[in-house]
């Protein structure tokens, strides 16, 4: 599609996509045809290989668990941590606050656990050694936040949902995942966290000044939050079918009805942008909405978003980690490239009308 290449040949992007130690892939589909960009023209056999960390787009994944698990009828967004895990129920958090409110990022949680950092035994691996005991200790001792709670972005609030989801069913969120979303997509290059052989492809992971890093890894109480690795093709399969499921296609399909639900806006005003299960919701001015996730690690960068009514996704992978200076420039008015602005820019050249 010529509008995309138009963003690929600028010279800010491609400054950005051909940096050194930098092995980036771009995918995007719009009305089922498909396409990608990477450095050397790989086909998408060859791309179902490279595996990147997609850090919080995990979270989608996460939030898509919860709501198959409200339409099967197993739990409900209304229902409280403490109803599913019987150690936290001397915290009055656990007890008052809901599902629904950690999913959206409405709980009132820090972005952290306060006891994360006693628990960091390799500062370039933050999270491999945070476990259940440490994930209880932090949730017994947080205070219920009474009245009304704006969004604010909790890795802590999506570790200890998935943590939750696996608890309640009695098996791992690997396998909640694996056959509940994985295995039903054909997802076979997607895992939560290394997945042994499947890792071969994994791309070496740097800092945003080139240095190597290493790859996160996570035990199950901080894995809802950023663990799943994935492929391309496999992250435009998972979009695709939220497509479906937004134009109602797949009906009876137990995944496509739970990621309909997961489209559902639980937080935010009515017209500006809202919250879903994870999804962060954007009206654009055409009057479609676009649903997009970004993610990072100390070493990679990732974009994810779609638009049902343009019936049209993109997705950006990264093996370079975004910069903290990339971070703050938007508040004093710069736009540096990065795979969040890359992605925004490739949806604004695809969520259109030809």
């Amino acid at each position: 599609m010529e509008t995309i290449q138009e963003v690929l040949r600028r010279k800010k992007t491609n400054a950005w996509l051909e940096r050194t130690r930098h092995d980036p892939v771009v995918a995007w589909v719009k009305d089922g045809r498909k396409g990608y960009w990477s450095a050397d023209d790989a086909d998408e056999e060859e791309l179902e290989r490279r595996r990147y960390e997609i850090g919080s787009i995990t979270k989608t994944m996460t939030g898509f668990l919860l709501a198959a698990s409200e339409t099967a009828g197993r739990l409900r967004r209304e229902d409280a941590p403490a109803a599913w895990a019987p150690e936290l129920e001397p915290s009055p958090f656990a007890a008052k606050t809901t599902l629904g409110e950690l999913v959206s990022h409405t709980s009132g949680l820090p972005r952290l656990p306060a006891n994360l950092r006693a628990h960091v035994r390799d500062k370039e691996d933050p999270y491999a050694a945070y476990g259940t005991e440490a994930l209880v200790e932090a949730v017994r001792k947080e205070p219920y936040r009474e009245g009304s709670k704006p969004s604010s972005y909790s890795n802590y609030g999506f570790g200890l949902l998935g943590w939750l989801l696996a608890r309640s069913s009695g098996r791992s969120l690997d396998e909640l995942l694996r056959v509940q979303l994985f295995d039903p997509l054909g997802l076979e290059r997607t895992t939560l966290g290394p997945g042994g052989e499947k890792d071969d492809g994994l791309r070496p992971v740097h800092r945003s000044t080139g240095a190597p890093a290493k790859p996160w890894t996570f035990t199950g109480a901080m894995a809802g939050a950023g663990a799943v690795r994935s492929t391309a093709p496999d992250l435009l399969r998972y979009a695709e079918a939220q497509l479906d499921a937004a134009a109602g296609r797949g009906e009876g399909d137990p995944v496509r009805d739970a990621m309909r639900l997961a489209q559902t806006r639980l937080s935010g005003p009515a017209s500006g942008v809202g919250i879903g299960y994870a999804w962060v919701i954007r009206p654009e001015p055409d009057g479609t909405h676009t649903f997009w996730h970004n993610g990072g690690t100390y070493g990679s960068s990732s974009f994810l978003s779609f638009n049902p009514e343009h019936r049209a996704a993109v997705a950006v992978l990264s093996n370079r980690g975004a910069s903290a200076a990339s971070q703050l420039a938007p508040l004093i008015g710069l736009r540096p490239m990065s795979a969040d602005l890359l992605g925004a820019e490739l949806g604004k050249a695809l969520y259109r009308t030809d």
